[in-house]
């Protein structure tokens, strides 16, 4: 439920972010101009929550409509799109965070004195918070939420815990701005982010091991039992937060070798990217 609760938790903190960018904007302009665009807001945010509720439903009934068999094909499938979503999110948080702030408000700025200007920020919050709530909905579903038509209360428990957090996480980076760094919040969490994609990529493996789809190669290449168990308390955390094994076969361990690989020469390229770049105001920075 930690994963549950930490995507959760992410997730809502960009989309508040997003919130916050456009708001912090419409605050700038005269009180009529504000009133309306705060409806254009207010409309955007619901439309964006009832994509990814829709999204969420279809997700909950599409475990039904598939066979026993086909239930182990869909969760391998939906851990590795997970996984992937997880990676591709971190990524371009890296490569357009710095500029995100100031790009929204140039096209906000853009759309201000035509008649597409509440258009422009209703579709603007809308993409933002379905986006945001389409990737926990996928993320939170390849842990397991809801999977075999069972929400428990621990789940839903981890759901509201996550919110809150995020709530309570975006109002203490504004009322301490001087002191809490979004860009420092943003490195751990991607480290943590990019664990937890890769735990993800090892239940997808499972799967396929357990379906014959893949071969084991050779089975318990180290036993670390003895240091920390992946069946305790503790291991089974650490084990759902990074992938961690045991004693891993080694199909396993080529695939989480090889996961970390991509990821260092996907970043490695984005580094490098965002060294070009001049640095700009944002929430991010």
């Amino acid at each position: 439920m930690l994963q549950v609760m930490f995507i959760i938790w992410r997730e809502s903190v960009e989309a508040l972010l997003i919130v916050g960018i456009v708001y912090s904007w419409l605050k700038q302009l005269d009180d009529r101009h504000r009133s309306q665009g705060m409806l254009y807001l207010y409309i955007g945010v619901f439309l964006g929550i009832l994509a990814a509720i829709f999204l969420g439903l279809l997700l909950l009934n599409l475990y039904s409509w598939f066979p026993d068999n086909g239930q182990d094909y869909l969760q391998a499938v939906t851990a590795f799109i997970a996984a992937i979503m997880i990676v591709y999110m971190v990524y371009w948080m890296r490569t357009h965070a710095r500029a995100l702030k100031e790009e929204m408000q140039h096209t906000l700025q853009k759309n201000y004195h035509s008649r597409r200007w509440g258009i422009a920020i209703t579709l603007m919050t809308a993409l933002a918070i379905a986006r945001e709530g389409s990737e926990a909905v996928v993320f939170i579903y390849a842990l397991g939420f809801g999977q075999h038509g069972i929400i428990s209360m621990s789940m839903v428990l981890a759901l509201i815990s996550g919110f809150i957090l995020a709530a309570l996480t975006f109002y203490l980076f504004q009322i301490g701005q001087q002191f809490l760094s979004w860009r420092y919040f943003f490195k751990i969490t991607e480290i943590l982010l990019l664990l937890l994609a890769a735990g993800l990529v090892n239940t997808c493996v499972d799967h396929l091991i357990s379906l014959e789809i893949l071969p084991v190669i050779k089975d318990r290449i180290w036993d670390s039992s003895f240091l920390l168990s992946d069946q305790s308390t503790i291991g089974r955390i650490v084990a759902s937060l990074t992938g961690y094994r045991a004693q891993p076969a080694l199909m396993i361990l080529f695939v989480y070798c090889s996961y970390w690989a991509l990821v260092y020469l996907l970043f490695r390229k984005s580094k490098k990217g965002i060294r070009q770049q001049p640095v700009k105001n944002s929430y991010a920075s």
